[in-house]
């Protein structure tokens, strides 16, 4: 027999993203679509031009305590669960905690920047609404290292020496809305909300999540001790005056 050939190039390094699509009941989301439009209120967006009405820049930053999100939570608890396991976390290893959750309203013609969550670890995004078209505002995740293009910008730019469709250097990947779609990725992925071309309003729930270690003492170097054994230098927790 003939030595086995290699393929000439090997995929290496790719960026986790979870996609499951829930069946959620009609009526819990309506109650959320409800709660999130009165949280609004007459707002029309965010302060800058264009963008779409973020909660949590808002004062509303923890829809995970409201009892009509309770069974979002119970499936997010378990698909996350499945996703740390599927990076190979060793099952109780970690605690993961919701430090913030947030309804995003977007508008025809509203969008959101591209940014990413440096203070979590794993993010979630929660469609509400969509029909999986991507004209209400597709998710862009985009390329945190695109070494493949090997000079740098030639992954973008229309008259460049690479084609559009190389998978291996595109600079960006678009996920459509559609109800029920549950995203887990890495907070520190750079991502935006591409306008919402359609007439419908685009609603979703944005989730930061931070991994620490269990209860009690630790030895793992880099996972920040369990919540429970932190103390603020001041009884009010607030340093500055």
């Amino acid at each position: 027999m003939g030595e086995q050939q290699l393929p000439l190039i090997n995929n290496l390094f790719s960026v986790a993203l979870a996609a499951v699509q829930l069946k959620p009941d009609p009526i819990d989301t309506a109650c959320l679509l409800q709660q999130f439009l009165a949280m609004r209120g007459s707002a029309e967006g965010n302060s800058e031009p264009g963008c779409a009405w973020t909660g949590d820049l808002h004062g509303h930053h923890q829809i995970h305590r409201c009892q009509d999100a309770a069974w979002l939570v119970e499936q997010l608890d378990r698909h996350v669960a499945d996703y740390l396991l599927g990076l190979g976390f060793k099952p109780g290893s970690v605690c993961v905690h919701i430090q913030r959750s947030w309804p995003v309203i977007s508008e025809p013609g509203q969008l959101i920047g591209r940014h990413h969550h440096p203070n979590a670890h794993l993010s979630a995004v929660y469609y509400l609404s969509g029909n999986g078209s991507g004209k209400c505002g597709a998710l862009r995740l985009f390329n945190p290292n695109p070494l493949n293009e090997l000079i740098p910008g030639m992954a973008v730019g229309g008259q460049g020496p690479l084609e559009a469709s190389a998978a291996r250097s595109i600079s960006h990947h678009d996920i459509a809305a559609h109800a029920g779609l549950l995203l887990l990725f890495p907070a520190r992925l750079d991502h935006a909300v591409l306008e919402n071309c359609s007439d419908n309003t685009r609603f979703s729930i944005s989730f930061d999540l931070v991994l620490t270690a269990p209860p009690g003492p630790t030895s793992a170097e880099y996972l920040p001790p369990h919540p429970s054994l932190w103390a603020p230098l001041r009884q009010d927790g607030n340093l500055m005056p």
